[in-house]
């Protein structure tokens, strides 16, 4: 049980997010070593294959865990949002030129981050529980507020999102015993 939630764990901490940009290379960020404040950017090219960039440290985050964009943004300004196994809230940089920018309230151990682009509302489970927490990212002031917590019925051991903006629905990963 144990080495399949070690698994899954991995899996969603390596959640790959990219930037848009047709017939460009495209940013993909990953937590790859969870417990060390960074994370990785490599270059996905136009050919499918990807070049390592650089690791980067993180200021607030001690064990990033999920990586969210907002790639549609008032500002015409994307935001990375990360959020921590063990630091409280989620750290907010900017993906481009890697500033920090701020961290919200809000508890540690989140894991997977989802952003909806086009209301600026930003999602993130808590490890292990099935409490989604929900904020509004205010891209003027720049900052992020918690709105609410809710319980996401039929998971008691999440360890990601992502959000369908299509439908709109959620997928969910979770260790269900």
């Amino acid at each position: 049980m144990k080495t399949k939630g070690i698994v899954v764990f991995i899996l969603m901490a390596s959640l790959i997010v990219s930037l848009a940009g047709p017939a460009a290379g495209k940013s993909v960020y990953l937590s790859a070593n969870h417990h060390t404040s960074q994370f990785d950017a490599s270059n996905l090219n136009p050919d499918g294959t990807v070049t390592y960039q650089a690791t980067y440290s993180l200021v607030h985050s001690t064990d990033p865990a999920g990586i969210g964009i907002d790639a549609v943004t008032a500002t015409d300004q994307p935001i990375m949002f990360i959020s921590s196994e063990f630091s409280p809230g989620v750290e907010i940089v900017n993906p481009v030129t890697l500033e920090y920018m701020g961290v919200s309230s809000g508890p540690s151990n989140l894991t997977g981050v989802d952003v909806d682009d086009v209301d600026d509302i930003v999602y993130t489970l808590r490890r292990q529980s099935n409490d989604l927490y929900i904020y509004k990212w205010d891209p003027v002031a720049k900052f992020l507020t918690q709105q609410a917590v809710i319980d996401l019925p039929g998971m008691n051991y999440g360890y990601g999102i992502a959000l369908d903006d299509s439908r709109p629905k959620f997928d969910t990963c979770s260790y269900n015993f």
